[in-house]
């Protein structure tokens, strides 16, 4: 049950990094009228750009259970910045809160706990600090 979630939210951080990526040019536009003073186009280009790339890279890292909890702690980065600056900062804008949240809690538990028995860590392994020295026979 629990590997399932991982993948519906793996899912979900891909669509919605597609989702920003079709809606590029408005979503810049909104930002760039926004009341807060005078936004250079080159560092909101670059802010979407990483948000994009954020949420495509980790969401499907999250889907295949490969690195999930550096996957999860980069997506979790991201969310931050996007409930203090979308949802906090820009009351007019229509934005769920709710779901950021629980997208929020979510990463927060995979990277507490992992990513489960279905999994490419699993399957391969999975790479464990420490584990893999080798000793020297001299």
């Amino acid at each position: 049950m629990l590997d399932l979630i991982r993948i519906l939210l793996g899912l979900s951080l891909i669509a919605k990094g597609w989702v920003i990526m079709m809606k590029f040019p408005y979503i810049r536009d909104v930002i760039m009228a926004s009341g807060s003073g005078h936004p250079d186009p080159v560092n909101v280009n670059l802010i979407l750009n990483s948000a994009i790339y954020s949420y495509l890279i980790s969401g499907s890292l999250i889907f295949l259970g490969l690195m999930t909890r550096a996957a999860a702690l980069i997506g979790l980065l991201v969310i931050t910045a996007s409930i203090l600056f979308a949802d906090f900062l820009s009351p007019f804008m229509n934005t769920d809160i709710w779901v950021n949240g629980l997208v929020m809690a979510l990463q927060v538990q995979f990277m507490v706990i992992g990513s489960g028995p279905v999994s490419l860590d699993k399957l391969i392994g999975g790479f464990k600090f420490g584990r893999h020295r080798r000793r020297l026979n001299a």
